[in-house]
C-alpha cells in the first residue's frame, strides 16, 4: 500500500476563509482515498505566508519527520496546489527536490498530474508572479 502525508496552508487567519482550509483537507483526503493511499499524517499551516519555507512551521516539521525517519516510506506528499508548498519558485524547486530525494512524489490535487518538468515549473512560476503582484498591490494600498 502507498502512503502519503498531506500539507495544506492558508496565508491569512480569517474566519471567512476557515472553510477553505477545511475543504483543502477534505479534498486531499478524498484524493488519497480514491487511490487507496493511506494517510500517515496531516500538516496544516494556518495564517502562514508561502513566501519562505523556513517560516512555514508545519512544512518544516513535515520535512524534519521525513528526514529523520520519524515518518517512513512516504510515497506521496499531497497538497491542494503546488503553490501551497511555496509561492517562491526557488523554494519550491528545493522542496520538490527534497521530496524526490526521499523517493516520494509531490502531488497537487488541483493541477494537472504531469511528470513533465516544464509544466510543473511553468505553474510554479505563474504562482510566484501572482504572489509578487499581490505584494505590490498591498504596498501601493498602504500609501
Amino acid at each position: 500500500m502507498n502512503n502519503a502525508v498531506i500539507y495544506v496552508r492558508r496565508a491569512y487567519k480569517d474566519p471567512a476563509t476557515q472553510k477553505n482550509l477545511e475543504n483543502q483537507l477534505k479534498a486531499c483526503r478524498e484524493w488519497c482515498q480514491k487511490r487507496g493511499v493511506e494517510i500517515v499524517k496531516e500538516y496544516v499551516d494556518d495564517g502562514v505566508s508561502g513566501s519562505k519555507i523556513e517560516n512555514q512551521p508545519a512544512l518544516m516539521e513535515l520535512m524534519e519527520n521525513i528526514e529523520s525517519g520519524k515518518i517512513k516510506d512516504v510515497n506521496f506528499v499531497v497538497g491542494w496546489k503546488y503553490a501551497t508548498f511555496s509561492r517562491n519558485y526557488e523554494e519550491y524547486l528545493k522542496f520538490k527536490q527534497f521530496v524526490k530525494d526521499h523517493k516520494a512524489r509531490l502531488m497537487s490535487i488541483q493541477e494537472p498530474e504531469a511528470d513533465e518538468k516544464i509544466i510543473k515549473n511553468f505553474i510554479e512560476l505563474m504562482d510566484e508572479m501572482y504572489f509578487e503582484e499581490l505584494k505590490e498591490r498591498k504596498r501601493l494600498n498602504k500609501k
